[in-house]
């Protein structure tokens, strides 16, 4: 996997050397023009997908009438108040050691204001995601020591004054993605998780709050996914709708560059005019251009393993991209709303240490940590067991994760062992039993305040292995 990362790297590289040498007018043709147009739009795919794939999962979580249990108003949280099963099918992997609070913020009026509550027993996190899916901030327990805090969130340009008592966070874009994460400590908990929910507070600096969701909600079930809207656009949708989304949030200065090219293209503020003004051939250019972009992004999924387990926190910089737009598409794809890895570092694996593919209808899978080598963590960690699909399996015992909230058993050596199996193997504890389906499945680690060992690489999660 890690080679194909590399190849898709270079063939990266590669496509901005062939499109640098190419320089002409967008609106004109010819096949050296039609190239470079199809070049220029598979490095602009590459460089759009996430903002893209954030708009429409605004627009999916605040139309009206809103998605049931998923959807709200803009600038108030949507809170999810019962643990996710396997008929849970809104988004992949979901988090059943966590609750989630979720709001979509339109900083343009003015700030918002954030109001948590005194949370000493737990972990929690509110991860704010700008329009581009970088994690700025995320303010919480690791950050406040669990006391009562008041946050402004000010968009780009603000001059106002903070009023006392309140911390300033500055976001790079207007649209933010708040992604509240409130530790679980399993079934009997969850009452205690809802009340703290209860006391996050959203609320204009001037003016009121909008009004709560009421009325009959929007059926998840039919409901297009947002990765597939996006990924069902022609080329020219694309990209007019990439010129749109630029204009609302701005990029960085560090993306100037990139912004040059697509102005070739009739995208950013370098166009010489509208992307609907290319001729017939250049839109068929941006069509083949998208096709080769995703194709980019899928080639390079396997980015940064460490061992069997993917991504390497050392290599990868989760929810802080810089001008790695390639890792930032990635992660958008197989991990949208990612926090920054000094706040949470997630782990899949599909295979075993050996390179095996993980099948509970091939026998039983072990992941054994040494005696004081369980993830050091400063809130908690968990392993949840998946679908290949992405979605929880349903088993006899209702167990779906075991990790640092759970009652798991050390072994004579002081080994704590995980097993992976259909049905528990004699001689395994009940409560170090993990079901998976008789069928593919994948694994995810999830450490909530990693300590300095695994965000440096000195501690690594050992593979799992076949028993």
């Amino acid at each position: 996997m890690k080679k194909r990362y590399l190849g898709a790297a270079a063939l990266a590289g590669l496509l901005l050397t062939q499109t640098a040498c190419l320089a002409a007018k967008a609106d004109e043709d010819g096949p050296a023009l039609q190239m470079r147009t199809s070049l220029i739009a598979s490095d602009g795919y590459v460089f759009g997908f996430p903002v893209l794939l954030m708009d429409q999962t605004y627009q999916a979580a605040t139309e009206k009438p809103y998605l049931c249990g998923l959807g709200g108003p803009v600038n108030s949280f949507t809170h999810k108040f019962s643990i996710p099963g396997p008929d849970f099918r809104a988004v992949v992997r979901p988090n059943v050691d966590t609750l989630y609070s979720s709001a979509f913020l339109d900083l343009a009026e003015g700030p918002m204001v954030l109001e948590v509550p005194e949370v000493k027993d737990r972990f929690y996190l509110m991860a704010m995601l700008d329009a581009w899916t970088n994690n700025f901030a995320g303010p919480g327990s690791q950050s406040n020591g669990g006391e009562p805090e008041t946050y402004l969130i000010a968009g780009p340009g603000w001059t106002g004054k903070v009023p006392g008592g309140m911390t300033r966070i500055d976001a790079p874009t207007n649209l933010v993605w708040i992604i509240g994460r409130t530790e679980l400590k399993g079934k009997d908990d969850v009452a205690a998780v809802n009340e703290i929910q209860r006391a996050y507070k959203l609320h204009p600096l001037s003016g009121k709050a909008p009004a709560p969701a009421e009325g009959p909600c929007r059926p998840i079930a039919g409901e297009q996914e947002p990765e597939d809207v996006i990924k069902g656009l022609s080329g020219a949708e694309f990209f007019s709708r990439l010129d749109r989304l630029i204009d609302l949030y701005p990029p960085t200065p560090a993306d100037e560059d990139k912004l040059q090219k697509l102005g070739l293209i009739n995208v950013g503020p370098h166009a010489g005019g509208r992307v609907e003004r290319l001729s017939a051939s250049n839109k068929d250019a941006l069509n083949g251009g998208i096709e080769r972009g995703q194709k980019l992004i899928d080639a390079a999924f396997g980015f940064g393993n460490r061992g069997a387990w993917a991504p390497d926190p050392t290599k990868v910089p989760l929810g802080a991209y810089g001008d790695s737009y390639l890792v930032r598409a990635v992660v958008a794809q197989i991990g949208f709303g990612a926090n920054r890895n000094e706040y949470a570092v997630y782990q899949n694996a599909r295979e075993t240490g050996g390179g095996k593919t993980l099948d509970g209808s091939k026998g039983v899978y072990e992941l054994r940590f040494a005696r004081g080598k369980t993830p050091h963590v400063s809130g908690f960690w968990s392993v949840t067991v998946y679908e290949s699909d992405g979605f929880l399996s349903e088993n006899a015992i209702g167990r779906y994760a075991l990790g640092s909230n759970s009652s798991l058993s050390a072994n004579e050596e002081g080994e704590i062992v995980i097993t992976f199996a259909a049905e528990k193997p004699d001689g395994v504890p009940q409560e170090n039993w993990l079901p998976v389906p008789e069928d593919t499945f994948e694994v995810t680690l999830r450490m909530f305040g990693p300590g300095e060992d695994i965000l440096d690489g000195t501690w690594s999660a050992p593979p799992i292995t076949s028993r």
